[in-house]
Parts: structure tokens; sequence; C-alpha cells
């Protein structure tokens, strides 16, 4: 079927008109929806305006069982408006810091003590005394803001009690049984810290709880971190622009068929639109499933709506850079005048260290002094390595031991805490700066363009580990791929702490004269 642009009225291929809408769980009992899951009506006509009269008319038909069979849920909306009203008022019970309730104590005892005293003063009198004649006691000075506050909270919540008994009273000296979705029996129950009515889960409150779980355990950088939830931010936003509730939307009532036409009118491109959903939305639902059991949903709305399966990225001509090539780009390197970017792009070529790996290190992570200088690539306050990814030492060696030394006598002005790369290894634009530069070096190379790119030098590197005869479990440690073999070679040599035992094998690696299949693409630079 093909969504029109009016609720609930589809399209067949060859032009007929349907009613379709799905049935909320919460009703399907009814007798009029048999148990069904969704409404499917072929409407017998291709005129559209026949067609949108009898959908109005189905669509009335469903509301009045709708209103009839079920009594609106209270919005967590409606909710955080009551709450956040009491809270600019001081009157939440949460308000008062934990750690003044025994304060709030303290001066409770002093003003039971006090009543109990004027109980026997007024004994002594006989249970009478003047409104004006001097009290022998005094009232005790409560010390505590939080008793203030907190008596603040009780006169207040008295009267709301008093305003919710004078509005389910039923005249006859009893009382009817309060609404718990009305407003005022809600700021009770909120005063007094027991929220008792169900509260259904929106779309908004899944995408809030997943902001919340990136940011407390993806601790990427935080650059990478507000990229992206930022997309996250703007493909819900414009999901939500298209739901009838926004945001407000309950969650159990997202449908992949109502999803799947509203992502393909947003991203008509199928790359982008697998992007959006199977790579970001998917990722919202999956976290709240995982850690709300109670209210999971049985079917993830937003995968499985691609639709038209995704091109395929034309790899065939990408290869890694020849021996010939590597000498070229590094030569260009020398000759770059941005001594930040030299050293990330040397890096890159040196050891297939990725661009972020390299850029994101502090200056306490290079160690020049020793016998063997190396590089300890780990995580740190500004950056966490990618999934999968192994701490490593990798060691340095000739000739760009001597590059490095210069970058942190002339150019690195910071301590050890600081970020070795101030301007391409932090900032907003870091990752498209860093790239755009060493993009542009690689594919200027004679014969480069379209077929090489910036990660060309970390499969290069593989082929210079192939040439320098070194194992592959060294191979994928230096990579950084944490694997069996890695893993073995991380734990057998002490992880980074011992760069002597990855020395010789790199430097087997920086010998390395010619690598790669020199036939096809040598003669790009050299002359036959």
């Amino acid at each position: 079927m093909i969504k029109t642009d009016t609720p609930h009225l589809y399209t067949t291929p060859t032009g007929w008109f349907t009613y379709y809408r799905r049935i909320p769980k919460n009703i399907k009992h009814i007798d009029d929806f048999k148990g069904k899951s969704f409404i499917r009506e072929s409407l017998k006509t291709k005129d559209r305006t026949l067609a949108e009269l009898e959908t109005e008319k189905r669509d009335k038909w469903f509301n009045q069982l709708l209103g009839n069979a079920v009594k609106p849920k209270i919005t967590k909306e409606k909710v955080r408006a009551v709450k956040e009203n009491l809270r600019m008022q001081d009157l939440l019970k949460e308000q008062i810091d934990p750690d003044e309730i025994k304060l709030i104590a303290e001066d409770l005892k002093k003003q039971g003590e006090y009543w109990e005293q004027l109980a026997e003063l007024q004994k002594d009198n006989n249970n009478t005394w003047e409104a004006n004649e001097t009290i022998e006691i005094e009232e005790p000075e409560y010390k505590s803001e939080a008793f203030k506050q907190n008596l603040k909270r009780e006169e207040h919540l008295e009267a709301q009690r008093e305003v919710v008994a004078d509005k389910f009273n039923d005249g006859q000296g009893g009382y009817k049984k309060a609404d718990p979705y009305d407003e005022d029996v809600i700021k009770c129950d909120i005063m007094e810290g027991d929220l008792d009515v169900e509260l259904e889960p929106t779309f908004g409150d899944a995408v809030d709880f997943y902001i919340q779980w990136y940011n407390e355990n993806k601790a990427t950088n935080e650059n990478q971190r507000s990229h992206w939830i930022g997309q996250i931010k703007s493909i819900s936003n414009r999901i939500a622009s298209a739901l009838a509730n926004g945001l407000n939307t309950p969650l159990s009532e997202l449908d992949r068929d109502e999803i799947k036409p509203i992502a393909e009118n947003l991203w008509p491109n199928a790359n982008t639109r697998n992007t959006n959903m199977t790579g970001r939305m998917v990722a919202v639902v999956t976290i709240w499933n995982q850690f709300n059991p109670k209210q999971r949903l049985k079917n993830n709305p937003f995968s499985s709506i691609v639709g038209i399966k995704p091109l395929e990225k034309d790899t065939r001509k990408r290869r890694s850079v020849s021996s010939q090539e590597y000498k070229v780009f590094w030569s260009n390197l020398e000759d770059l005048d941005n001594p930040e970017m030299k050293l990330i792009g040397m890096m890159l070529a040196y050891c297939g260290c990725p661009q972020g790996e390299t850029a994101g290190m502090l200056r306490g992570d290079l160690k020049l002094q020793g016998n063997v200088p190396h590089l300890i690539i780990r995580n740190n306050k500004h950056r966490r390595l990618a999934k999968k990814r192994l701490e490593r030492v990798i060691p340095l060696v000739d000739p760009i031991v001597e590059h490095w030394k210069d970058y942190i006598s002339n150019y690195f002005k910071g301590s050890n805490n600081d970020p070795l790369f101030p301007k391409y290894g932090v900032g907003k634009y870091q990752v498209q700066s860093r790239s755009k530069v060493l993009s542009a070096m690689v594919t200027n190379i004679e014969g480069g363009k379209d077929i090489l790119s910036s990660y060309s030098l970390r499969h290069s590197f593989k082929d210079r580990c192939d040439a320098a005869r070194v194992s592959s479990g060294v191979e994928e440690y230096f990579f950084g791929h944490i694997t069996e073999a890695s893993s073995k070679v991380h734990s057998d040599y002490g992880g980074y702490r011992r760069p002597d035992r990855f020395l010789e094998d790199m430097s087997k690696i920086a010998r390395v004269d010619q690598f790669g299949y020199v036939e096809l693409f040598d003669d790009i630079l050299t002359p036959v």
C-alpha cells in the first residue's frame, strides 16, 4: 500500500483506495475489533474525494469506539507540567536535601517540646489565659531552612487535600472515589511523593533515556558525543513532526507501518534512510527495551523499514598505496607547513594508526625519554577508543622519532595532561579538518584520485607487516584490533608497559622498502 497525505488513507499500486488504521492494544478486546491488530478495508473507489469522505466516516466511528472503550491515560507531559510548577514553589518532597533530614528531626523535637510546655502552662492556669498575657516560654528558633521548607510543603499539601475532598464530596456527607487522572489529585500524589496513576512512556521518553544512557556510557570525546546526540535529536524531531502527537506519542503506539512512509518521505535516499533508521533510531528502542523490561516493545518500529536495499559502496578500485606512493606521501608530509597534521599523517603512514586515535592523545601518552621512545594509545579524558579497539604501545624508530622531538621542542606548549594536538585533536570541526587535509594529500598523488583515500595507508601498513614477516598477532596488536592473536600478544607482553618487546618488529617494518603488488601500481610513478 502507498500512504497518502490523508491519515489512514492508502492506495494500491492500481489506484484503489484503502482505509488502514492500527488498533491500540488496550482496545483490541472490543467486539467490533475481534482481537485484530489493525483495520484494513477497501473503499472500493478510485475517486480521491469519495475516498476521503469514507475515511472521515470511519475515523468518526473509530474515535467514538475509542472514547467509549477506554479512559485516556494521563500523559507524562501533563504530569511534568504539574510537577515543574510545584518545583518552582519548592513544594516537592524530593527537593529537601537528605543531609538536612536530621536537622528537620531536631527542629520537630524542639517544636514538640514547645507545645508540651504550652500545654503544661495552660494546665497550670486552669486551661485559660488572656491573649495579652506574657507567656513565660519562648517559641524555639528553627535553625533549619529545610524545616521551614518542609512546613510550607505540609501546609500546601493539607490545603490541596481539602481541595480534593471538596471536589469529590458526594453532597450526602460522604465522598466519591477520587479520579486519579484529575489534576488536583495528581498534584496531591506528587507532593506526597507517590504518583499513583499509570504513566505511559512516550517516544520522547525513549529518546531522552537513550541520550542519558549515551552520555553516561559512551565516553567518546565531547565533540563526538555532541555530534551523535545532535543527530539523534534531529532525526527523532523530524519523525515526531509527522506524528499526530509528536514526541508525546505513546511508545507502544509507534507502528512500523506508520514510521516507514514517514521515513521514506523524509529521506528518499535508501542509504540515508538506512543510516538514520537502522544505524540510529533502532538503538533508541533497543536501549529502552534493555533497561525497561516491563515496558519493552516486542517489535522495534524502526527496524526493517529500509525498503529498497541500500546500494553498496563501490570499493573495487580502492586499494592500498604502493611503496613508491608511500614515499611520495611521506615526502609531502615532511614539507607540510602544519606541524600537527604532519605528525598525525605520519603516524597514519608509520603504523596505520587511525587519525582519531593519534589526534586524541595527551602529551603524557608520548614517551621520548628512555631506551625505547614510544606512544601509548589509550583512553583519556578527551576521547575513548572505539569499541573493540585495543590499548597498546607503539615503539618509535627513525625517522619519525626526530619529527616528534622537533614538534615537542618547537611547537608544543602544554603540560602532560593537555592534548598533544590542541587544534586538530579537540574542537568542533577537528574530524572534518583532519580528513580534508589528509585526503587531499593522498588523492593528489598522481593516479590516486578515486582509487586512494587516507584509509589506504592503513591497508599499506598491513602490506608492510607482511613484507617484514611479523607475526599476525603483532600485526593485529599494532593495528589495535582485538582478536584472539592480538589479545595473546597483549597479555604475553604485558600490554603497553613493555615497548622494548615490540622494538624489533617495528624496526623491521620501518626498514621495508618494497611492499604490495608492484607490477600494478609502481609504474604510475616509476617509468618502465
